[in-house]
């Protein structure tokens, strides 16, 4: 969730105000789109996974990858004014 409001507060910042609620209404459409596709890709992943190799071995490398992306976004910290 804080996450969520460090993105919500950069974009309310970042954009005019004549665009606020439209530029709302596309970062949250975006943030819905990418939460269901991380779900459906991180249970595809696992369920595969779990079959292949067990359970245990599947969750840990759903959360690894899950914790390595999350670090990616660090890279674009440099960029944000």
């Amino acid at each position: 969730m804080l996450g969520n409001l460090i993105q919500l507060n950069l974009a309310a910042r970042m954009c005019p105000p004549t665009i606020a609620g439209s530029m709302f209404a596309m970062l949250m459409s975006v943030s819905n789109l990418a939460i269901i596709a991380s779900t459906i890709l991180g249970g595809c992943l696992y369920e595969v996974l779990a079959i292949q190799s067990g359970p245990a071995f599947a969750f840990t490398v759903v959360v690894l990858m899950g914790s390595a992306t999350t670090a990616l976004c660090w890279c674009l910290v440099p960029w944000f004014p």
